[in-house]
């Protein structure tokens, strides 16, 4: 199964790009469907890096636990404002996540 979903808003890709890197914004996104937290305890990075595993805790709805959900950073790519991770956990053996950013490119008609 494929899932595409996108979203128009109103300012910079540059300025999405910094928020989609942050801890912070996976946290609000998925909450209260979900919540995680990492395995030993410690915070999740501000940014997230290509290359990290992380391990933590899911629950749906904030308390049901789930187990451990995998979060690989496979490629986080500065350049085409892209980030590809690898995800699994007992209720998803395999989830791809791919996030990218593109500026919206207004028809020429809109600038008259």
């Amino acid at each position: 199964m494929k899932v595409d979903v996108s979203t128009e808003l109103n300012c910079s890709a540059v300025k999405v790009w910094n928020e989609v890197q942050k801890s912070a914004l996976l946290l609000q996104v998925i909450w209260p469907l979900a919540r995680i937290a990492s395995v030993d305890g410690r915070s999740f990075p501000e940014r997230w890096t290509g290359g990290l595993t992380i391990e933590c805790r899911s629950h749906l709805f904030g308390f049901i636990p789930t187990g451990v959900r995998n979060l690989h950073f496979q490629r986080i790519d500065q350049i085409n404002f892209e980030i590809l991770s690898l995800e699994n956990d007992p209720l998803v053996n395999s989830w791809t996540h791919a996030i990218s950013i593109k500026p919206l490119v207004l028809p020429f008609s809109a600038f008259q």
